[in-house]
């Protein structure tokens, strides 16, 4: 894992969190895959999405219901291609202005300084074992 990736995945966090949706779309790798926790599937209406388009779609319409962020709390190496997150997921509610968050880890995969996959767990542990990492 090269500093590089890991900067790139700060990067697409930031541009995230800032809702510059155009610098962190450029993060990701056109045939990108995102899949989704079990519990979220139901929210986003499948398991996963693919390509930039529809991954585009999806952080638009979170951005404008609830302002979204990610507010990280550890990020570390997790095999040659993937990076490990952890933190917390919410925002603010676009018509009750209710602050919430949960929490969430994220493994990205990258190849040629891009994201090609992005696995959302509600889990820690689950994204722990996915990323063949132990505590």
């Amino acid at each position: 894992m090269s500093q590089e990736d890991i900067d790139v995945v700060l990067a697409s966090i930031e541009a995230y969190n800032a809702e510059d949706l155009d610098a962190q779309i450029a993060t990701y790798a056109p045939d990108a895959v995102i899949v989704f926790d079990p519990a979220q599937a139901l929210a986003f209406g499948g398991d996963s999405l693919v390509g930039r388009e529809a991954f585009r779609n999806e952080v638009n319409a979170a951005q404008q219901f609830f302002g979204a962020r990610y507010k990280l709390s550890e990020v570390r190496a997790a095999g040659e291609s993937q990076v490990l997150c952890r933190g917390e997921i919410g925002g603010i509610g676009a018509a009750s202005g209710i602050e919430g968050y949960d929490r969430m880890s994220t493994l990205f995969t990258l190849r040629d300084g891009l994201i090609t996959r992005l696995e959302f767990y509600r889990d820690h542990d689950e994204a722990l074992k996915a990323a063949g990492l132990k505590e």
